[in-house]
C-alpha cells in the first residue's frame, strides 16, 4: 500500500503550518486571514470616501472618494518609512518606539518575512505591518471626513502625514506595544 503525499513528504502536514529556517512556526490560517482582513479594510476605506461623498456637495463627491484613497497612499508610505518602527519597534520607551524598524528592516537578524511580531506570533511580521498600516490609513481617512469639501488637496496631504507621525503612531504605541504605558496598565484595544 502507498503512502499519501502528505505522510511521505514531512515539509506537508496537515495542521497547515510551516517552519522558517530560522525556527519560527507560521499558520496558514492566520496568514490568508490577516490578508483578507487588510483587503477589507482597504474596501472600508473606498466605503468611506463613497459615504464622504454622499454627504458633501455634488461638486465634492468625487474628491472624497479620491482623498480617502489619497489618505491610505500618504499612511502607507509614512508607515513604511517610520511609522510601523516608531508604533511597534522595541526599545523605544513607554510614550514612543524607535527606528530600529525603518523601511521595515533590521528585524533581530531575520528579515522580514520570517520574523515575528510579539502580538502576533504566527504570522510573518511585515504582514502584521501591513495589516496595522491599513488601521492608520482607515483612521485618518475618519479623521479628514470631518473636513470634507473645506481643506484644500494639499493641505490635506501634509496633515495627514503629520498627524499619522505626531498623534496615531505614539498612541498605537502606547495601547499595542508591550513597552507602551497604556499597555502595561492593561489596556485592551479591540479594533486592531
Amino acid at each position: 500500500m502507498e503512502q499519501s503525499s502528505v505522510e511521505s513528504n514531512p515539509h506537508l502536514t496537515p495542521t497547515m503550518e510551516w517552519t522558517t529556517p530560522s525556527g519560527r512556526v507560521f499558520n496558514s490560517g492566520d496568514v490568508a486571514w490577516i490578508l483578507t482582513a487588510s483587503a477589507m479594510i482597504v474596501l472600508m476605506t473606498l466605503g468611506l470616501g463613497i459615504f464622504y461623498g454622499g454627504m458633501t456637495k455634488r461638486k465634492n463627491a468625487i474628491s472624497s472618494i479620491l482623498e480617502s484613497f489619497s489618505i491610505l497612499s500618504i499612511v502607507s508610505i509614512q508607515w513604511l518609512f517610520w511609522g510601523y518602527s516608531l508604533a511597534f519597534a522595541p526599545g523605544g520607551g513607554r510614550f514612543y518606539g524607535n527606528l530600529k524598524y525603518f523601511l521595515f528592516i533590521n528585524f533581530d537578524g531575520d528579515n522580514h518575512l520570517t520574523f515575528s511580531h510579539p502580538n502576533a506570533p504566527t504570522i510573518p511580521n511585515f504582514l502584521y505591518g501591513i495589516y496595522q498600516c491599513m488601521f492608520a490609513g482607515l483612521t485618518a481617512a475618519l479623521l479628514v471626513g470631518s473636513v470634507a469639501g473645506r481643506l484644500r488637496f494639499r493641505t490635506m496631504c501634509i496633515f495627514v502625514f503629520i498627524w499619522t507621525t505626531i498623534v496615531y503612531c505614539p498612541i498605537a504605541h502606547w495601547v499595542w506595544s508591550h513597552e507602551g504605558w497604556a499597555y502595561r496598565l492593561g489596556v485592551l484595544d479591540f479594533a486592531g
